[in-house]
Protein backbone atom coordinates (compact mmCIF):
# COMPACT_ATOMS: atom_id res chain seq x y z
CA UNK A 1 0.00 0.00 0.00
CA UNK A 2 0.73 3.23 -0.86
CA UNK A 3 2.19 5.92 2.11
CA UNK A 4 -0.25 8.73 2.45
CA UNK A 5 1.13 12.38 2.13
CA UNK A 6 0.55 14.35 4.51
CA UNK A 7 0.37 17.30 1.96
CA UNK A 8 -3.00 17.15 -0.40
CA UNK A 9 -2.24 17.96 -3.91
CA UNK A 10 -3.03 20.98 -5.68
CA UNK A 11 -6.33 20.95 -8.30
CA UNK A 12 -6.32 23.48 -10.81
CA UNK A 13 -8.86 23.35 -13.00
CA UNK A 14 -8.27 25.24 -16.44
CA UNK A 15 -11.69 26.77 -17.53
CA UNK A 16 -12.65 28.52 -20.53
CA UNK A 17 -12.59 31.67 -18.35
CA UNK A 18 -12.20 30.73 -14.92
CA UNK A 19 -10.10 29.00 -12.99
CA UNK A 20 -10.77 27.00 -9.92
CA UNK A 21 -7.74 26.17 -7.94
CA UNK A 22 -7.78 24.28 -4.30
CA UNK A 23 -6.47 21.18 -2.84
CA UNK A 24 -8.05 17.65 -3.04
CA UNK A 25 -10.54 16.36 -0.99
CA UNK A 26 -11.58 20.02 -0.06
CA UNK A 27 -15.73 20.31 -1.15
CA UNK A 28 -14.69 23.86 -2.76
CA UNK A 29 -12.18 25.76 -4.78
CA UNK A 30 -10.03 28.01 -2.29
CA UNK A 31 -10.49 30.62 -5.40
CA UNK A 32 -11.75 31.12 -8.61
CA UNK A 33 -9.89 33.31 -11.08
CA UNK A 34 -10.40 35.30 -14.37
CA UNK A 35 -7.99 33.46 -16.53
CA UNK A 36 -8.66 35.68 -19.68
CA UNK A 37 -4.98 36.64 -19.97
CA UNK A 38 -3.41 33.09 -20.11
CA UNK A 39 -6.62 31.72 -22.17
CA UNK A 40 -4.99 29.34 -24.52
CA UNK A 41 -8.49 29.11 -26.24
CA UNK A 42 -9.54 32.77 -26.21
CA UNK A 43 -5.63 34.05 -27.63
CA UNK A 44 -6.48 35.17 -30.99
CA UNK A 45 -3.02 34.22 -32.08
CA UNK A 46 -0.84 31.07 -31.47
CA UNK A 47 1.81 31.54 -29.24
CA UNK A 48 5.08 29.69 -28.74
CA UNK A 49 6.16 28.03 -25.69
CA UNK A 50 8.67 30.86 -24.36
CA UNK A 51 5.62 33.32 -24.66
CA UNK A 52 3.64 30.70 -22.94
CA UNK A 53 6.27 30.24 -20.06
CA UNK A 54 6.39 34.35 -19.89
CA UNK A 55 2.58 34.67 -19.18
CA UNK A 56 2.01 31.56 -17.20
CA UNK A 57 4.84 32.14 -14.52
CA UNK A 58 4.16 35.20 -12.91
CA UNK A 59 0.27 33.95 -12.88
CA UNK A 60 0.83 30.44 -11.05
CA UNK A 61 3.24 31.87 -9.12
CA UNK A 62 0.46 34.52 -7.70
CA UNK A 63 -2.17 31.52 -7.49
CA UNK A 64 0.79 29.18 -5.09
CA UNK A 65 1.73 32.22 -2.43
CA UNK A 66 -1.46 34.30 -2.58
CA UNK A 67 -4.71 32.19 -3.18
CA UNK A 68 -3.05 28.73 -2.33
CA UNK A 69 -0.13 29.81 0.30
CA UNK A 70 2.03 27.21 0.08
CA UNK A 71 5.06 26.19 -1.98
CA UNK A 72 4.88 25.23 -5.05
CA UNK A 73 7.78 22.05 -4.73
CA UNK A 74 6.15 20.74 -1.62
CA UNK A 75 2.71 19.92 -3.45
CA UNK A 76 1.69 17.27 -5.86
CA UNK A 77 -0.17 18.64 -8.69
CA UNK A 78 -3.75 17.88 -10.49
CA UNK A 79 -4.45 19.83 -13.60
CA UNK A 80 -7.59 19.37 -15.41
CA UNK A 81 -7.12 21.27 -18.69
CA UNK A 82 -9.71 21.90 -21.85
CA UNK A 83 -9.23 19.16 -24.69
CA UNK A 84 -8.61 21.91 -27.25
CA UNK A 85 -5.61 23.33 -25.54
CA UNK A 86 -3.07 23.83 -27.83
CA UNK A 87 0.67 21.77 -27.78
CA UNK A 88 2.63 24.91 -26.98
CA UNK A 89 0.26 26.23 -23.54
CA UNK A 90 0.04 21.96 -22.66
CA UNK A 91 3.92 22.14 -22.44
CA UNK A 92 4.75 25.64 -21.06
CA UNK A 93 2.24 24.57 -18.35
CA UNK A 94 4.45 21.54 -17.73
CA UNK A 95 7.36 23.60 -17.54
CA UNK A 96 6.77 26.21 -15.23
Amino acid sequence: MAQKSSNPPVVIDLGAALWKVGFAGEPCPRAVLRADTVDPLLNPRGLSKAEWIDLLSPYLLDVYQHHLQCRPKQQRLVVVEPLLCPWAFRHALAHV
